[in-house]
C-alpha cells in the first residue's frame, strides 16, 4: 500500500504545474486552483506593469514539474524534482520514477528543436539542438515545420518606388517585373522601364537618364541625346554649347574680352584659366596711394600720414583715408603683387564706405615679387574702401580684383 501511495501521489504532483516566485518564495497555489489553469502572462514580481517586460504569449511549457517564470522579458523553465515525488523532473517528459536507458525515452516527437539524447550517467535526457532554418535569401521567411525547414515566399518584401513594376521574390533573391500594363501615359502607349513609365518610341541614347521626347509628355526632353553630358539641369561648362537645355548656351570664355557690371561702373578684362573665366578688374584704388613705402620713423612719417604713424626704433606703419571702389554683389578676389626689399610685413583690410570692416589679409615679405590675396563677399553693388599698412621696404607692382574669384 505504501507503493502504491507513492505512486499516486507522484501522478497527482505531475498533473499540476508548481508556480514559483522568482524570488525564491516558494508559492503552494497553483494558477488559482490545483491543477494547471494554462498561459500565465504574469511576471510574478512586484514591478510596476509600465516597466517590467512581459512574456505576450505566455510562459506555460505545458511541463507540470517545470517552474515557469517570465524574467526581463524571457521565459525560464526550471526543472523542479521535489514536484515529482520520488521520481525525479525531466525538463521533456516531466516527472519520472527511474532515469532513461536510451535515447528513445527522451524523443519528444519534435525534430524542430533537435534531436534528445540520454545521458546514462545521470539517468536523465539532455535537450537537442533546434533546427536553423536560413536559406540566406532576405525575401523568403524561414521556419521549421514538422522537422523541416519551410521558406515561404514574400513578395511583399519586394516591393519598389517605381508604379510598373511588380516584385518577385525568387531563390536569388527580389527581382521587378516590368509591367507595360501598369502605365498610363499622356503620349499614347507606353512603356515600363527601370526609372518608371515612358512613351513607347522614347529613347536615351546617352544612357543619362533623360529621352529624346516631344515637349507636353510630362518629361523633360533630352536636348541632345546623344551627349550624356547634356541634358535638363546640367552644369554649364562655358563651351557655347546649351549644357543644361534651357535655350542659352554659356558663351566660351575669350581672353582680355571686356567685362563690366553694377551699371557699367566698374569695367575689366576676361581672364580664362578656368572654363568659364574670370573678370579681373585692374589699378584698384587702395589707401594710401603712395607707389613706394619706405618710412622711417621720426624721419618721413608725415603729412597725410601724421594721424596713422606708429614711431618704433625701426620703421612705422603709414595708412590714411583715400578713394572708394565700387565692386558687384558676390563673392571677390583682391590681389595686390609686392617687391620686398627687405623683410617687411604687409596688411590689407577692407571696410565699407561708412567704415564697417569685411575682410582682412596678411603677408611676410622676405624679398622678391609675392602676392597678397584677400577673399571677400558683398551682397549688392557697393563702395569699399580698401586699406594698405606695411612695416619694411616695399614696391607695390600691381592691384586687381577677380569678380566672383
Amino acid at each position: 500500500m505504501r507503493f502504491s501511495f507513492s505512486f499516486l501521489s507522484a501522478l497527482l504532483l505531475a498533473s499540476c504545474s508548481l508556480v514559483v516566485d522568482p524570488n525564491g518564495t516558494r508559492n503552494g497555489t497553483v494558477d488559482s486552483g490545483s491543477v494547471d489553469a494554462g498561459s500565465d502572462t504574469s511576471t510574478d514580481r512586484d514591478v510596476p506593469e509600465d516597466t517590467a517586460p512581459m512574456c505576450e504569449a505566455g510562459c506555460d511549457d505545458g511541463v507540470a514539474c517545470t517552474t515557469d517564470v517570465c524574467e526581463g522579458g524571457e521565459c525560464r523553465h526550471t526543472p523542479s524534482d521535489a514536484a515529482c515525488g520520488e521520481g525525479f523532473c525531466d525538463p521533456a517528459r516531466g516527472c519520472v520514477l527511474e532515469g532513461c536507458s536510451g535515447d528513445a525515452m527522451c524523443d519528444d516527437g519534435d525534430a524542430c528543436n533537435g534531436a534528445e539524447r540520454c545521458d546514462e550517467m545521470s539517468g536523465r535526457c539532455v535537450a537537442g539542438d533546434a533546427l536553423v532554418c536560413d536559406d540566406g535569401v532576405d525575401c523568403t521567411l524561414d521556419r521549421c515545420v514538422d522537422g523541416r525547414c519551410v521558406f515561404e515566399q514574400n513578395n511583399a518584401a519586394c516591393e519598389d518606388d517605381v508604379e510598373c513594376t511588380t516584385g518577385i521574390c525568387t531563390p536569388r533573391g527580389c527581382e521587378q517585373m516590368l509591367e507595360d500594363r501598369l502605365c498610363e501615359s499622356d503620349c499614347g502607349p507606353a512603356r515600363c522601364t527601370r526609372e518608371g513609365c515612358v512613351p513607347r518610341g522614347m529613347a536615351d541614347r546617352d544612357g543619362d537618364g533623360f529621352f529624346d521626347i516631344p515637349m507636353g509628355c510630362g518629361f523633360e526632353p533630352d536636348c541632345d541625346d546623344r551627349d550624356p553630358l547634356i541634358y535638363p539641369g546640367a552644369e554649364e561648362r562655358c563651351n557655347g554649347v546649351d549644357d543644361d537645355c534651357d535655350g542659352e548656351p554659356e558663351p566660351r570664355c575669350e581672353w582680355g574680352a571686356s567685362c563690366s557690371f553694377c551699371g557699367g561702373a566698374i569695367t575689366g578684362r576676361m581672364n580664362c584659366f578656368s572654363a568659364c573665366g574670370t573678370c579681373e578688374v585692374a589699378d584698384i584704388n587702395i589707401s594710401p596711394q603712395d607707389p613706394r613705402y619706405t618710412h622711417e620713423c621720426g624721419s618721413t612719417c608725415g603729412g597725410a600720414f601724421d594721424n596713422w604713424c606708429v614711431d618704433s626704433e625701426e620703421n612705422c606703419f603709414a595708412i590714411s583715408s583715400g578713394p572708394l571702389q565700387i565692386v558687384p554683389p558676390g563673392r571677390h578676389e583682391f590681389l595686390i603683387d609686392l617687391t620686398f626689399r627687405d623683410r617687411s610685413e604687409v596688411n590689407v583690410a577692407v571696410f565699407d564706405a561708412a567704415g564697417g570692416f569685411i575682410a582682412e589679409g596678411s603677408l611676410d615679405g622676405r624679398f622678391g615679387l609675392q602676392t597678397l590675396r584677400v577673399d571677400f563677399e558683398v551682397d549688392t553693388c557697393m563702395e569699399v574702401q580698401i586699406v594698405l599698412d606695411g612695416r619694411g621696404t616695399f614696391d607695390i607692382r600691381g592691384t586687381r580684383i577677380r569678380v566672383g574669384g
